[in-house]
């Protein structure tokens, strides 16, 4: 009994040790290869999503025009592959991966830098892909996926420059459910889904009385778009992210220079996140399962965040209203600015972008150090190995 008791003891040090309350993390900094012929560094190289496995998608490209861009996955040591398209194909995207690596997106076949001739798809392996929607000629995207494979995604309603979109939810089935926001103009755009099939966005609303507005959204079959409550006061509220447990991020404008944080219980209460200290801006990205949520913070009294990102700084928040620039969480000798957090998997690792010294920018995968699982693992070895010794030392008493 008193053995057992021990490897309990054991197991809960571990599991306390694999999951770091309060206390500040340090972060290991990896760099994001870049693919051959695409220079490190370059203008437009984006990171969308991550998986638990460590491995994060977006797309590469050398110059800001889209034609050329690539669709990739790196792994967790920052090993890149590029994922497969068509002949013909002048450009991929590449924008979520779920924990099976099944990954969404959009590939352009056609004329090049025609928007009307890119295509939502999902790949099941690099070198395996699937066009979701039927072919009638109009721009749709890939935008989320989820652990079920459900992805969802928008869809014009004409050419690409008449901005006139509706949103669409696929699961693997083949089935597509149109998502019609009942509002004249107004259309819906993904940014999160979780494992219940509840997907979350931002529903625009254009032509009204006061020009561009906005409201954070979630759907599911069962309730249709549902929007999630406001601040008074507020110009625009947009909704982002969504967790297993329901958590939904998003932010606020006032309509001067203040972007807020927010984020929304399960049942739909609304609540800020604090600022990084010396800031007065932030825009939240991302929201893991044991309620981490990563994006950018700024001081928007000396700079636009939305203007210039090289005054933004990549932020980590708590629910209870804690946060933190993870530049003060990274070894500050690498010389990096880390710009802004994409994203944030249940291990705690952080993909985003950053600046070196020269200005260079870069995708990076940050690592909590020590890494959770390792810990686990060592303090569940040392018990197993104290058990193991009282084996072998009763063994020898018989």
């Amino acid at each position: 009994m008193f053995q057992h008791l021990h490897r309990a003891s054991a197991l809960t040090f571990a599991l306390t040790l694999a999951a770091p309350a309060g206390a500040a993390v340090k972060y290991n900094v990896t760099e994001l290869k870049p693919l051959p012929g695409f220079a490190r560094g370059a203008v437009g190289d984006e990171s969308y999503g991550i998986n638990d496995s460590g491995q994060s998608v977006g797309r590469m490209r050398n110059a800001d025009s889209l034609n050329g861009a690539r669709a990739v996955v790196w792994d967790r040591n920052g090993n890149v592959t590029q994922l497969a398209t068509p002949g013909g194909a002048w450009m991929s995207k590449a924008d979520g991966i779920n924990n099976s690596g099944v990954i969404s997106g959009d590939i352009g076949v056609g004329e090049a830098g025609n928007f009307d001739t890119r295509r939502a798809v999902r790949w099941t392996s690099p070198g395996n892909y699937q066009f979701l929607l039927p072919d009638v000629g109009r721009f749709s995207t890939g935008d989320v996926i989820n652990d079920n494979g459900w992805i969802g995604g928008i869809e014009y309603l004409g050419a690409y420059d008449d901005m006139s979109w509706r949103a669409y939810v696929w699961s693997p089935d083949g089935t597509i459910r149109w998502v019609d926001p009942n509002l004249s103009n107004g259309r819906i755009e993904w940014f999160g889904a979780n494992s219940s099939n509840v997907f979350s966005g931002t529903q625009a609303v254009i032509g009204d009385d006061e020009g561009t507005s906005f409201a954070a959204v979630v759907w599911s079959e069962g309730t249709g778009p549902v929007a999630l409550p406001t601040r008074a006061g507020m110009i625009a509220t947009s909704g982002g992210d969504i967790n297993d447990g329901g958590i939904v991020i998003g932010a606020d404008w006032d309509g001067n220079i203040t972007d807020t944080g927010l984020w929304w219980d399960a049942a739909h209460n609304l609540h800020t996140l604090g600022f990084v200290p010396g800031t007065t801006g932030s825009g939240p990205n991302a929201i893991n399962n044991v309620n981490q949520v990563v994006g950018w913070s700024a001081d928007e009294n000396v700079c636009d965040p939305f203007g210039d990102f090289s005054c933004r700084r990549a932020a980590i928040w708590d629910l209870s209203g804690g946060a933190t620039d993870l530049n003060d969480l990274i070894d500050p000798g690498l010389g990096y600015t880390l710009l802004f957090a994409n994203g944030i998997n249940d291990l705690g690792e952080i993909y985003g972008e950053a600046a070196d010294a020269t200005g260079r920018r870069f995708m990076f995968l940050a690592r909590p150090v020590p890494e959770p699982a390792t810990w686990a693992m060592m303090v569940l070895g040392f018990a197993c190995l104290g058990t193991a010794t009282r084996h072998r030392r009763r063994a020898a008493a018989a």
